[in-house]
């Protein structure tokens, strides 16, 4: 009495009860006492640490977004009877069902096999949903993923808010030739406020001639690449300002670094959990302009690439920016 019932030694276990019924420690009794496959039959009743604890365990799991998927296949076969005036027997519902049953099992395994092997019903599940819903894309991974990315959006035709940093050249030629074939808004930063900040650096660099350009960038210490995206952003988008032709500058040591006035400096400062810190400074004779933009939490890169998606749908094939965004206004 008064005992959970994840303690009992079982090979198949069903929770079927309420929300989070199911936490870490219960998953990792199941995984210990020889548990081999966990199936849902209630809205998550599992909790995010149990499902992490039966996916490590490399355990047969079923999630509830799957196994569910039965109740509303079943309500959409009534609601189709009715409307259409059809009348199943049960046989005949139960093998639509089952076909139905099948193809949501086959689109799992489709996008959820692993490397190893190893079927994620949850990643499969949700990718598989994802597909059938989705109005446009946003990724915000890693360069290594960007030839999937290019590969889903062109060939479906999902418009796509690009806002992964550390490419290269010639990753960035590749998101241009596939802007021709469905929408693309590439940013290096997603926040609203970064993009007004571009706007007065460019400005700045029109009026104020003869001043040193600095660009300094601070970020959390996990960062991987450096300088920021945003930074190189930044200083390309001042260089595209000025007249004559400049040199990015990363850094500076060493005893024969006088800076040559065509420089545009950039730096990068690494450590806690600063989330996003871009200062461009214009030192002129006597005078300093500093424009400076904190991201205080990563909620704002959220914002700005939701408003991007928004933006990008129902729009022709081609490659856009956050200025475009701001012109839709």
């Amino acid at each position: 009495e008064g005992e959970r019932p994840w303690r009992i030694p079982c090979d198949i276990a069903f929770p079927n009860a309420t929300q989070n019924e199911l936490d870490g420690e219960d998953a990792r009794e199941l995984i210990k006492n020889g548990c081999f496959c966990v199936a849902e039959g209630a809205n998550m009743p599992s909790t995010s640490e149990a499902i992490h604890e039966f996916e490590k365990a490399r355990i047969l799991y079923g999630p509830g977004k799957a196994a569910n998927a039965g109740g509303v296949a079943v309500s959409g076969l009534e609601m189709s009877q009715n409307s259409l005036r059809f009348s199943w027997n049960q046989e005949e519902v139960d093998n639509k069902l089952r076909q139905i049953m099948k193809r949501i099992h086959h689109k799992c395994v489709k996008n959820g096999t692993e490397k190893d092997g190893y079927i994620s019903y949850e990643r499969g599940a949700n990718i598989a949903g994802f597909i059938k819903v989705a109005d446009a894309m946003i990724d915000f991974s890693n360069p290594s993923t960007l030839e999937k990315v290019l590969k889903y959006t062109t060939e479906r035709n999902v418009p796509l808010v690009e806002a992964s940093t550390g490419f290269s050249e010639d990753e960035i030629s590749k998101i241009h030739e596939a802007s021709k074939k469905t929408a693309i808004l590439y940013s290096g930063n997603m926040s609203l406020g970064i993009n007004v900040l571009l706007s007065l650096a460019k400005k700045a660099a029109s009026a104020l001639e003869g001043f040193d350009i600095e660009i300094i960038e601070k970020h959390h210490n996990k960062k991987v690449d450096a300088p920021s995206g945003t930074a190189f952003m930044i200083a390309k988008a001042i260089e595209g300002e000025l007249e004559e032709e400049n040199e990015f500058v990363y850094g500076r040591q060493g005893n024969d670094t006088k800076r040559k006035p065509n420089e545009i400096g950039i730096h990068a400062v690494r450590g806690g959990t600063i989330v996003g810190e871009h200062t461009v400074i214009f030192a002129g004779v006597d005078e300093i302009i500093e424009i400076k933009h904190s991201a205080m939490s990563k909620k704002v890169f959220a914002v700005g690439s939701i408003n991007a998606a928004k933006f990008l749908v129902g729009r022709e094939s081609g490659l856009y920016n956050m200025d475009d965004l701001f012109a839709d206004k």
